[in-house]
């Protein structure tokens, strides 16, 4: 029998996850729409522009059934959510799985942030976040006005020619940012089927020229902070989008005492030596907690200053 936390993780994971459609064409009500627009973190767009890999040690947080799922993600393009510090209260809570297992990975890192830039899958696996979290100083930091207003420009310029070009003269002129979103909204509402998917294409296709003309600045903000690795926020985590990973041990935390965990811990303990994957036991979320801290240390060059 399933318990309450694996009903409220099956929820919230539907919720988390949402259409391409909606994701792209449901942009709120704000004038300064740029600012919340989906970047799409794809792991091919990013190869294109970025051809050489960042790699490092990162830990993802799932379940028993998560962990499935993260095995056959293996040596693939789709990417997922990691972190190298997040709060121990989380480890056996989860986040949007119920928790307990944390995975240590070796990864391709797309982006590395000191916070949680709230990245979410659509229904194909793609990951995407906003804009305003990869522009935010309270993000990333170091990223210049100059680059922010001109990557905000490009975005505008973008949704100008997809609204010309799909909606020409059927509305009003683009003269405000207000008008343009609705516009765009419009167009997502009353497209459908192949001209609904060459319209999400051509956005898709016209963020990956945004990207690659501002790839010298981006690759920056989006790979330093792997040479800090923690955080200011000591009750959240960070957030690490890596992809082409390879699972190199499973920490296990064992909180509960009964019969029906001793059966799934010896399940888990069982389906992990026919994968060939170490395993480590804790009774205790201090000392994963130190693990990967430690871990952090050591990749970052802590550990001998």
């Amino acid at each position: 029998m399933k318990s309450f936390r694996y009903f409220i993780k099956e929820a919230s994971t539907q919720q988390w996850q949402q259409s391409l459609s909606s994701l792209i064409f449901d942009t709120g009500n704000e004038e300064n729409f740029y600012l919340d627009v989906p970047i799409p973190l794809s792991s091919a767009i990013f190869k294109r522009v970025w051809p050489d890999d960042i790699r490092a040690t990162v830990f993802h947080l799932t379940d028993d059934d998560g962990f499935d799922k993260l095995v056959e993600l293996q040596g693939k393009k789709k990417s997922i959510s990691a972190f190298t510090e997040m709060d121990r209260y989380y480890y056996s809570r989860g986040v949007q799985t119920a928790g307990g297992i944390i995975a240590e990975i070796d990864g391709n890192v797309l982006i590395a942030a000191p916070t949680d830039i709230l990245s979410r899958p659509d229904n194909t696996g793609r990951r995407w976040t906003a804009f305003r979290a990869i522009s935010g100083r309270e993000k990333f930091g170091r990223i210049d006005n100059q680059t922010i207003t001109s990557i905000t420009k490009d975005i505008e310029k973008l949704f100008k020619q997809l609204v010309t070009t799909y909606y020409p003269g059927k509305l009003q002129p683009l003269d405000t940012k207000k008008l343009v979103n609705t516009q765009w909204q419009y167009i997502g509402q009353h497209s459908t089927g192949s001209d609904k998917r060459k319209i999400i294409a051509d956005y898709i296709d016209g963020m990956e020229e945004v990207i690659k003309k501002h790839s010298d600045k981006l690759r920056g903000v989006f790979t330093r902070y792997l040479d800090k690795r923690k955080t200011d926020d000591q009750k959240g985590w960070d957030e690490i989008i890596v992809n082409d990973i390879k699972i190199k041990k499973v920490h296990i935390l064992t909180v509960e005492d009964s019969d029906e965990e001793d059966r799934r811990l010896k399940l888990l303990d069982n389906k992990l030596k026919k994968l060939e994957i170490p395993a480590v036991m804790h009774k205790s979320d201090l000392t994963i907690q130190q693990y990967i801290m430690t871990t952090a240390d050591m990749e970052t060059g802590r550990e001998d200053e």
